[in-house]
């Protein structure tokens, strides 16, 4: 039985329960940052080859945090929110919820204003095959659900969705 005064102070047992979870953290954060490096990759050769840009960050218009928004974070066409989980937590719950708020907006935006905006859940990692029904949302709650093998569809929704104006004429 684990006692909380035990591991509260400075015992042998509090410091490996915190070691324990820094390598935790550690090791998760540095697989997100591959997985997105990964995703900006193909990004970057998306722009490389059509001249349309992308960018990351607070989005005025979905009111949330974009991980990836095709042309740039003013004006998303295509939205990429990714998720990669190596366990389950109730954090893939709150995941699973967020991604759903950024798709319904985007959805009422599509219908209210006659446009072609894209919701793309990029979700990658183990943990969520435990969270069977967190996962059965990301796949229904968007318009592409992709993961590393499927990344190359990235280059056909982007030009199916992005206005021609974004795009640079003439690339070789």
């Amino acid at each position: 039985m684990l006692n909380y005064r035990e591991i509260k102070g400075s015992s042998q047992a509090a410091r490996r329960i915190r070691y324990k979870q820094a390598l935790a953290g550690t090791y998760g954060g540095r697989k997100g940052h591959r997985i997105e490096d990964t995703i900006r990759q193909k990004l970057e050769e998306i722009k490389d080859k059509h001249g349309v840009g992308y960018g990351k960050g607070r989005s005025r218009r979905f009111e949330t945090d974009l991980d990836f928004a095709v042309p740039n974070i003013n004006d998303p066409w295509v939205i990429i929110m990714s998720s990669f989980q190596e366990t389950t937590s109730s954090g893939q719950t709150t995941k699973a919820k967020d991604m759903r708020s950024a798709y319904d907006q985007i959805r009422h935006q599509n219908s209210r204003y006659g446009e072609n905006r894209a919701f793309v859940n990029f979700a990658d990692g183990g943990g969520w095959l435990a969270r069977k029904r967190d996962l059965e949302r990301l796949v229904e709650q968007c318009h592409y659900f992709i993961n590393l093998q499927h990344l190359d569809m990235l280059e056909a929704i982007v030009l199916k969705h992005v206005p021609e104006g974004y795009f640079r004429r003439n690339l070789s």
